[in-house]
């Protein structure tokens, strides 16, 4: 069967999910021919996203344009929609740019409306939003808010909006409030007990009671905008999978963590020489990124089961290989030491352990798995960067003492090829690692690349 002849519902599936951020078919996609045109022009959920940015340099009658061909290939589709109202002093088409809301909100009525996502940056004084988009917002699921200027004690064009939102009562399943402090009533909002995601920054989270939402499973804490000690984590009981963001001492002190069983931190600072911890005693699976095993100390949490040291950060990706050695040399000292004369700092036992093998040396991980015999599950992400993994093979292949004892399944994420001499001489290693462990409970080697190509050694059919 031929990609053509696919049924569309499951073309439907296939772009739905390639499209999952919100995006929407390009230019290229529907050149490849008429009849896939005719197919993305014939879904109208993949038109759903409609924006309108008022600080756009594109010229008005353009922005009309494309609003208008967005709608009508969107058909009856619920809408996502984002306004980006930062509004800039060197135009003055006010006018006009009301009247491209009013637009939206005559071929696109609130009624359609499945999120919406307002953004503002600098002070939007243009018509009050609310006054322009009237209705009932009952089908919103997600609500996200971004910016910095609004006031506690002066409300802004948007306010009036985002009450109209709250009091319809919609079943909000997602709320953001990337903003300083809450721009609207809490007393509606704390009603709204469909919510499962909270995504917001500390300024704006210490108004709410997360009690108040007994669906609550997952919630994002930005501190990326300071936290002075006034401006800590609520003392509100957090849900059960927090993200934190920039995370802090500052964010720490006084968290009521001991309802979280998973914590991802994506980038951390100012841990050095921090002399408290932070107590996690149900907590399950732990990543921090980028990969930094001398923070596990701060980490009070003996239930730890999946440790996830893999994705490196965007920062530190593009650095050369010199200031890339110094980042090892230092994660080398810090983390011989806590895993070596400082063991008893360390709480953290997993049995399952992902690790980015770029940031730290093959003897730090040696270190690391000597004092983890516990282990079951091994990943180890390479990279072209990576250092030398010879020492951490050669002592996993060890028959009489081997690292990892109880291993049971090791996966290697690899930058090679597969017709690559690595690739190859990495399939030798698995052969003798499986054979060297036949007395232990390893289960199977496999390795793959981004490219989808795998390849295994799996016990009972190593040959």
């Amino acid at each position: 069967m031929t990609v053509v002849k696919l049924p569309i519902e499951i073309w439907k599936e296939i772009l739905e999910w390639l499209y999952v951020d919100g995006e929407i078919p390009s230019r290229d996609h529907a050149l490849v021919s008429r009849g896939w045109k005719q197919m993305l022009l014939s879904l109208p959920t993949l038109w759903r996203k409609v924006e309108i940015n008022l600080a756009s340099r594109d010229p008005l009658q353009v922005i009309q344009d494309r609003l208008e061909r967005r709608l009508h290939h969107a058909k009856e589709a619920t809408l996502d929609v984002s306004l980006i109202t930062t509004w800039l002093n060197i135009r003055s088409e006010e006018s006009c740019h009301i009247d491209l809301l009013k637009k939206l909100a005559r071929l696109g009525p609130v009624e359609r409306w499945h999120s919406l996502s307002i953004s503002g940056y600098q002070r939007y004084s243009g018509v009050p939003l609310d006054e322009v988009f009237v209705g009932s917002f009952m089908s919103i699921q997600a609500l996200s808010i971004h910016g910095f200027d609004y006031s506690s004690t002066v409300p802004g064009p948007h306010s009036g909006l985002f009450n109209a939102v709250v009091r319809s009562k919609p079943r909000l399943k997602h709320l953001g409030l990337d903003v300083n402090c809450v721009p609207f009533e809490i007393q509606p909002l704390l009603r709204l007990q469909s919510i499962t995601t909270i995504f917001g920054t500390i300024a704006s989270l210490k108004t709410l009671s997360y009690d108040a939402f007994p669906n609550l499973c997952k919630i994002t804490i930005n501190s990326s905008d300071g936290v002075p000690n006034d401006q800590q984590v609520s003392h509100n009981p957090l849900p059960a999978t927090v993200t934190i963001r920039k995370f802090r001492p500052e964010v720490a002190r006084n968290m009521e963590a001991h309802n979280i069983s998973t914590l991802f931190i994506d980038q951390y600072y100012g841990w050095e020489g921090f002399g408290t911890s932070l107590e996690l005693p149900n907590l399950h699976t732990l990543r921090i990124r980028p990969c930094a095993p001398q923070l596990l100390q701060v980490f009070k949490a003996p239930k730890v089961q999946v440790l996830d040291l893999s994705k490196v950060d965007k920062q530190t990706a593009d650095l050369s290989r010199g200031q890339l050695e110094k980042i090892r040399q230092k994660n080398k000292t810090s983390t011989s030491s806590l895993f070596q004369e400082n063991r008893h700092l360390l709480t953290i036992y997993p049995t399952s352990l992902v690790i980015h093998f770029e940031e730290i040396t093959d003897s730090v991980l040696v270190i690391m798995l000597e004092a983890w015999p516990q282990l079951k599950h091994l990943t180890v992400v390479l990279s072209e960067n990576s250092y030398c993994f010879g020492m951490v093979s050669k002592h996993l292949l060890d028959a009489t003492s081997p690292l990892c004892p109880r291993l049971e399944n090791l996966m290697m994420e690899v930058w090679w090829h597969r017709n690559g001499q690595n690739w190859q001489g990495w399939r030798v290693t698995a052969k003798k690692m499986m054979n060297s462990r036949l007395n232990g409970p390893l289960e199977s080697i496999v390795w793959k690349n981004s490219w989808f190509e795998v390849d295994s050694i799996i016990r009972g059919l190593c040959c």
